[in-house]
């Protein structure tokens, strides 16, 4: 169930991270959400809490070594089936994740959503400085 756990949330990160601080909705936006292995865009920041909030690689996220591009798909869809999501009903609020009843080590649950909650943070903090009196609007 950590294994799981941990993939669950590094394909959120990568979701918010390749859609601009979009969270997913649905299982089915999540299970769409492409394999990365590092953080390069929207969650790449450099603010105080890009650096301490959140993995910045599927391997510091203790997603499993063996993780990548082609197996990506089924390692997800596997996880999926052991973590529940409470997805939000907005884009701009980050899912909650939990075992579904399944035994976890302690702390794991807190840490996995405490890194979904930092990079909502980041976000959040991201569209209030594009929206800010005086910045360009975003193309």
């Amino acid at each position: 169930t950590d294994d799981a756990l941990r993939i669950v949330a590094w394909a959120v990160l990568v979701h918010a991270d390749v859609e601009q601080g979009r969270f997913p909705i649905t299982d089915a936006e999540l299970s769409a959400t492409p394999y990365a292995s590092s953080l390069d865009l929207t969650l790449a920041g450099t603010s105080p809490l890009a650096s301490a909030g959140w993995p910045k690689s599927a391997e510091t996220a203790g997603a499993g070594d063996e993780l990548d591009a082609s197996n990506w798909p089924e390692r997800l869809g596997d996880a999926l089936r052991w973590v529940s999501v409470q997805y939000q009903p907005h884009h701009d609020l980050p899912p909650t994740l939990t075992s579904g009843g399944h035994p976890t080590s302690q702390g794991v649950l807190d840490l996995v959503n405490g890194w979904v909650r930092a990079a909502s943070d980041e976000t959040a903090r991201l569209r209030a400085s594009a929206n800010a009196p005086g910045t360009a609007p975003a193309e």
